[in-house]
């Protein structure tokens, strides 16, 4: 007999138990008492007395007369299959089996929990919005001797046959063990699945750029020959024209001090070309950066070249896409000034503004007239370092005015890092506007308040731990909750700060077997005493790059050695990883400065 029909029995029974006890009741009283309205409150107040002590024999015999109740998880499995209504339904799941717990023991609230070696567990409540207090009943699951989840259930207060009821709930964790297993099983291929879609993505994105790269690489080839090569031959042509003018004029040592920077320019021409068959642009525009490269190639122009940019802009790198285009137009510009206008002078000027790097060629020669053909203004070699630009997502600009010059100025936008917060920040949001509408739209405004104001790394991952889990216990329907769940994996896996919160957390909670110093050091390097490169170290506030560079390669090694140290538990091994990539970005860091 099931459940639902049981239940039936035993309250039909007591209905009618209660009717004749009322019945005999009042007829016994009404023979003492001629006034029938005393004998029926007398008998009421004795069904009220003997009501819950007889409902309870009732069941008892029931459940006897049935032969006994059915096995406990049989119950959670046939009324997760009635609420699912189809064999197909996802086991990974378990917010149903947590409501047929609560309704087969008359429980407010039940929820389920996953244990997973090296993932986080995974709970699932009914109600959605039930939170554990400390007078839940929680109990293990386990299969095979090992603890593979936990089930935690609350009763109202004044609950009767509590003593019977934990009793069911003991049978019920017991029997519970193969189900959660499934449910981790559910659980990782979820992840593996997830994996392999942005596995293929990855490869569908590289198939596009690899194409993209083969049609690229021949205009590639062509720009740096023509760009890279013509500024070169163009010097070279004009040491030529004045190492004439002095043989012409007798000034022989200027005409040797020319024959010795033929030579030299000669050799740079040289360089470049083989520089560009090898895919490098410059030396010293790989080596030093822009604005190097700029100086190193136009230092030595007649008349004088003037390249100007802000002291904290002369030390930075930008992406090699980046400094290239930039470097090559203002190359092409230079070129171009010296062959329409030999006599000008020429300056360069660089920039930031507004995230934005700027950068401006401005020549006072002739100029050319506003509406003239646009091979005029330089042809073939601004098209091609217009392309480059534009490759970049920067914009290019020529103002030119007859006799007064010609300016040719563009900006590139510089790649935003964003940090942490700013991404969960930006996920919150999209998520608020996919469940816009919904009544767990307000659960997801409060998520995003936590965020207001001067939030750091751990509200920030708070705020994604909560966010993971809401996700999973109300997903959306579709390829947008499968790709919002994506993205919030995307962010853990990714964010070096969550990793390392998370092993501060389990170093604070002496889960890993690490000795005294090497939990100090190790809490040090993941910034308990502060964030900065110097404290992660444990250096002195006014430490230099150096220093810095010293100690984060001291500590590299250190932890490297643990890391493959035979003796070192999979715990330890994982540790010791995290702890590389800091001192490795440390290290990183150092060597920029």
């Amino acid at each position: 007999m099931t459940s639902r029909a049981l239940r039936g029995l035993h309250y039909s029974l007591t209905a009618v138990a209660a009717a004749v006890l009322f019945l005999v009741v009042q007829s016994i009283v009404g023979g003492l008492l001629p006034d029938k309205p005393v004998a029926a409150a007398v008998a009421i107040a004795v069904i009220a007395l003997l009501f819950l002590p007889l409902s309870e024999s009732i069941e008892r015999l029931a459940n006897r007369f049935t032969g006994g109740s059915p096995p406990t998880a049989y119950h959670v499995l046939a009324n997760l299959s009635t609420a699912s209504g189809a064999p197909s339904a996802d086991v990974s799941n378990l917010t149903d089996v947590a409501e047929a717990i609560a309704a087969r023991l008359g429980a407010r609230a039940c929820r389920l929990a996953v244990v997973h070696a090296g993932l986080r567990d995974r709970s699932y409540a009914w109600p959605g919005d039930y939170r554990p207090t400390a007078e839940d009943v929680v109990l293990p699951i386990r299969q095979g001797g090992e603890q593979i989840g936990s089930i935690a259930v609350s009763w109202a207060p004044g609950t009767t046959r509590y003593n019977q009821r934990r009793a069911q709930l003991e049978d019920i964790a017991n029997s519970l063990g193969a189900i959660v297993a499934v449910s981790r099983l559910g659980i990782e291929l979820e992840r593996q699945l997830r994996a392999a879609q942005a596995h293929a993505e990855e490869i569908a994105a590289a198939r596009r750029q690899a194409v993209a790269e083969m049609d690229g690489e021949r205009r590639r080839m062509e720009r740096n020959l023509h760009d890279g090569a013509q500024h070169h031959l163009v010097s070279l042509r004009m040491m030529l024209g004045l190492v004439e003018h002095g043989v012409a004029c007798r000034q022989w040592n200027q005409a040797r001090e020319g024959l010795s920077r033929l030579v030299t320019q000669v050799g740079n021409a040289e360089a470049v070309l083989a520089e560009t068959a090898t895919g490098v642009s410059s030396v010293a525009l790989a080596e030093r950066g822009l604005i190097a490269a700029l100086n190193s190639d136009l230092s030595g122009a007649q008349p004088p070249i003037t390249v100007s940019a802000p002291e904290p802009l002369s030390r930075r790198r930008f992406p090699p896409e980046i400094e290239a285009a930039v470097y090559f137009c203002c190359l092409e510009a230079v070129s171009n000034a010296r062959k329409h206008a030999p006599d000008a002078t020429i300056g360069v000027r660089l920039s930031e503004v507004d995230g934005a790097l700027h950068f401006a060629v401005q020549d006072d020669g002739p100029g050319f007239a506003p509406h003239a053909p646009a091979g005029a203004s330089g042809g073939r070699g601004l098209r091609n370092v217009s392309a480059r630009i534009t490759a970049v997502g920067g914009r290019l600009a020529i103002r030119s005015v007859r006799d007064a010059g010609t300016t040719i100025e563009g900006s590139v936008p510089l790649p935003q890092e964003r940090s942490l917060l700013d991404r969960v920040r930006e996920l919150i949001r999209e998520a608020r506007g996919l469940y816009d509408g919904s009544a767990d739209s307000e659960h997801l405004r409060q998520l995003q308040a936590q965020l207001a104001g001067r939030a750091g790394v751990r509200e920030a991952s708070a705020v994604l731990r909560a966010l993971d889990a809401f996700v999973r216990s109300s997903p959306l329907p579709g390829p947008r909750g499968v790709a919002l769940c994506y993205q919030v994996e995307q962010i853990r896996s990714e964010a070096h700060e969550l990793t390392e919160i998370e092993l501060l957390d389990e170093l604070g909670a002496g889960r890993l077997p690490l000795t005294f110093d090497e939990r100090r050091e190790a809490e040090q390097l993941l910034g308990a005493a502060g964030s900065e490169p110097a404290a992660r170290l444990g250096l002195m506030a006014d430490a230099d790059a150096a220093q810095v560079r010293q100690a984060a390669g001291q500590q590299l090694a250190r932890w490297q050695r643990r890391a493959s140290h035979p003796a070192s538990t999979r715990a330890v091994r994982d540790a010791a990883d995290i702890l590389v990539r800091t001192c490795e970005r440390l290290l990183a860091q150092a060597r920029s400065e």
